[in-house]
C-alpha cells in the first residue's frame, strides 16, 4: 500500500527532535533520500488490511490502465473513501515525525491506494514523485511517499527499487536501471522516501 503527502517544505535545515530514534530515522533520508522503517505495524493489522483489499477488489479485479500504473498491478484508490480499516496507517509515529521535519505544517495526503502486483508484471520506469515541479535540482522535496508492506517485500516479488542519494541529484541526471537496489524488508515495515528520489516499483 502506499500514500503520499505534499505541501513543500522550503528547507530542511530545521532543529533535530530530541528522540533519537526520529534523528537516526532524518539523518538516513537526509543521507539516502529513503528509510526503511520496520516493525510499523502487526501481523494481524497487515492480515485485516490484506482481507479488506479482498474484499474491495471483488472477483473481477481491474489492472493498470497503462505501463507506469501496471498492466498486471491492481491498485485501489482513495482508500479513506471506501474503508476505515486503512485509517491507522496514516497515524504511524515515525512516519509523522519524518513529515514533521521534512514537510511544513499542514501537510495534507494526495493519493492512498494499495498496490498488488502480480505475477509476470515488468519493472515500473523510473522517475521522481514531484517531477512536475518546475524549480531546478537539487532542491527541497514537495512531498513524500510511504510504502507498507503488507507481505515481505522482495527483489523477486516486486519491492521498490531506489536510488541512493539520487535525491541530491541536478536536472541533468536520470537515473539508471543499474544503479537502483531493491528496498527489501520485512511484512510490518514501511519505506519512507522523498518525492525527489529516483525509483520505481519492482518486477514480479
Amino acid at each position: 500500500m502506499s500514500f503520499k503527502f505534499g505541501i513543500l517544505a522550503e528547507s530542511t535545515d530545521k532543529p533535530l527532535p530530541s528522540d533519537p530514534t526520529s534523528v537516526a530515522d532524518i539523518k538516513h533520508v537526509l543521507e539516502h533520500g529513503y528509510v526503511i522503517l520496520k516493525d510499523c505495524f502487526t501481523k494481524a493489522e497487515a492480515d485485516e488490511a490484506k482481507d479488506e483489499m479482498d474484499r474491495l477488489t471483488g472477483k473481477g479485479p481491474e489492472f493498470g490502465r497503462n505501463p507506469f500504473e501496471g498492466l498486471k498491478t491492481i491498485r485501489i484508490y482513495s482508500l479513506l473513501n471506501k474503508s476505515r480499516v486503512f485509517d491507522k496507517f496514516v497515524l504511524l509515529q515515525r512516519v509523522l515525525a519524518l513529515n514533521d521535519y521534512f514537510l511544513d505544517p499542514g501537510y495534507n495526503i494526495t493519493v492512498y491506494h494499495t498496490i498488488a502486483i502480480s505475477p509476470g508484471e515488468q519493472a515500473q520506469p523510473l522517475h521522481y514523485d514531484d517531477i512536475f515541479i518546475r524549480r531546478p535540482r537539487p532542491r527541497a522535496p514537495y512531498g513524500t511517499a510511504i510504502m507498507l508492506a503488507f507481505d515481505d517485500y522482495t527483489e523477486t516479488n516486486g519491492a521498490t527499487r531506489v536510488i541512493p542519494g539520487s535525491h541530491k541529484w541536478s536536472d541533468d541526471r536520470k537515473g539508471r536501471e543499474e544503479e537502483t537496489i531493491p528496498a527489501v524488508c520485512p511484512a510490518g515495515s514501511c519505506v519512507f522516501f522523498l518525492s525527489t528520489l529516483w525509483h520505481g516499483a519492482g518486477p514480479n
